[in-house]
């Protein structure tokens, strides 16, 4: 890969381009290098890690990974700029987390909310519930 023609590639695709663009390449060397050209350019990179976790394998060594991959695909569906999700093939193949599973919920002192619903919207998002709580 070289970057020259990423340039040449985004360069040409900026007229056209939607405002979402996913680009895969080999690795995480590769998604820097690509990177480097799309912030050159203007547009709001967002690189996924190259996670190399097989299935049925334990995930908590790959913890750091699935941090920033979650990271960077939830600033990527909230970005409301001109934005480009750049992921190694690998990392492709997982299945992603759907845009709604990354929206927000912001409390206020005094509110009145729905129990029932936000008990519900956090059990969707993956809290469990616990009768007791302990650090």
């Amino acid at each position: 890969m070289y970057q020259s023609n990423i340039y040449a590639y985004l360069e040409a695709s900026k007229a056209t381009q939607t405002h979402q663009q996913l680009l895969l390449c080999k690795n995480d060397k590769e998604a820097l290098q690509i990177r480097d050209v799309a912030r050159l350019l203007g547009f709001e990179p967002f690189v996924l890690p190259d996670i190399r976790a097989d299935v049925g394998e334990d995930l908590r060594s790959y913890s750091e990974d699935i941090q920033r991959f979650l990271t960077q695909l939830g600033g990527y569906y909230q970005s409301t700029q001109k934005k480009i999700l750049i992921s190694p093939i690998r990392t492709v193949l997982l299945p992603f987390p759907k845009a709604e599973l990354f929206d927000t919920q912001t409390l206020e002192f005094a509110q009145k909310l729905n129990l029932k619903a936000l008990k519900e919207k956090l059990y969707h998002w993956g809290y469990h519930f616990t009768d007791i709580a302990s650090l």
